[in-house]
């Protein structure tokens, strides 16, 4: 399934006059700084003035690759999350037939944000090596195996989790395999502006210059498949649903220190969005057999109709294991009132 001609035509015209070199065909993909050393980082705006204005301040030496989100595109409601896969794989095929993208940073403010999560999954599906997912004023629902920059402003009190009396750091320590949180000065919609301009770009410096302390190609001696045993056809919206879980298990060395293993969910509708938490259960990788089948009560969507359930293995300071194997989702239920 593509993204529909009247979208892609719209955002050809919108992003026409866009400064940089275009990389393809249409002019959907640009890039600032194209001789610059560094690793380039692909980013995705949500207007024009934001492109030259990051590629400024990050320096001739960073290459930026400009895309552009579905912001005044497609509706900022529960279908967009379809909608921003449909628009990152575009995305992806172009930059992948432009460039050699063996190594690079992926990311996108706000709407674009969106879009830049299923880049960067695409891509390391594909074998590249992503040294940096930066999602500013957005939370990624999806696991991720590799380093996640979180940008949120000292002042947003709609976006910045802190802000709002939350404390996230555990579910992001489990959902990603390194974090990096940076707060800067501003709130939404003022990063781009002269005075808070400079507090991103060394936020999003700082980010892609940390230590790496996973590698996302790098692979643990297991994999862990998930698999679910006699899933219901429907679950009753906003419950706690019992789904009965087996964990396959396949070792090449000794398991001993990949600890417990905690599995997280994700629910996704075409119509609704997502809804994305952690289960209470977990279990320990155990080289000899497989873990038992166990009941894992997952909170069910509140919104009718239906639903893709995947599942996750994860491990706290860890992220995901088995990623991509876990990645598709595992069954499709009916979200029933």
């Amino acid at each position: 399934m593509n993204i529909s001609a009247k979208r892609m035509r719209l955002l050809k015209h919108l992003t026409s006059n866009w400064e940089g070199d275009p990389l393809d065909e249409g002019g959907l993909v640009r890039i600032i700084n194209p001789e610059g050393r560094r690793p380039p980082l692909i980013w995705c705006f949500n207007s024009e003035h934001e492109f030259p204005i990051l590629a400024d301040g990050l320096g001739q030496d960073q290459p930026v690759i400009g895309l552009r989100s579905l912001h005044m595109v497609a509706p900022n409601d529960g279908t967009r999350f379809r909608n921003d896969e449909l628009i990152a794989s575009e995305y992806t095929n172009a930059l992948l037939s432009s460039l050699d993208l063996n190594d690079c940073h992926v990311g996108g403010n706000c709407q674009g944000a969106w879009v830049a999560m299923h880049i960067a999954s695409n891509l390391l599906l594909m074998g590249k090596r992503i040294g940096a997912l930066i999602t500013m004023e957005a939370e990624s629902p999806i696991p991720f195996p590799g380093r996640v920059g979180l940008i949120f402003g000292a002042s947003s009190e709609d976006y910045n989790p802190f802000l709002q009396g939350k404390s996230p750091e555990k579910k992001w320590r489990t959902l990603f395999a390194d974090v990096a949180v940076e707060i800067i000065p501003g709130s939404h919609g003022q990063y781009f502006e002269n005075e808070n301009c400079p507090f991103l770009c060394e936020a999003i410096t700082r980010i892609i210059d940390r230590p790496a302390e996973t590698d996302a190609a790098a692979s643990l001696p297991v994999e862990i498949s998930l698999d679910l045993v006699a899933p219901p056809t429907s679950v009753k919206a906003g419950t706690k649903t019992p789904i009965q879980v087996r964990p396959i298990t396949k070792t090449t060395a000794d398991t001993n220190d990949i600890g417990q293993v905690t599995i997280c969910f994700l629910w996704v509708s075409g119509e609704h969005g997502t809804l994305d938490g952690e289960t209470t259960e977990s279990f320990a990788v155990d080289a000899g057999r497989d873990a038992e089948t166990m009941t894992v009560f997952i909170e069910a969507p509140e919104k009718a109709g239906p639903w893709d359930l995947h599942i996750f293995a994860c491990r706290e300071n860890a992220g995901p294991v088995s990623w991509a194997a876990n990645l598709a989702p595992k069954c499709r239920l009916q979200v029933e009132w």
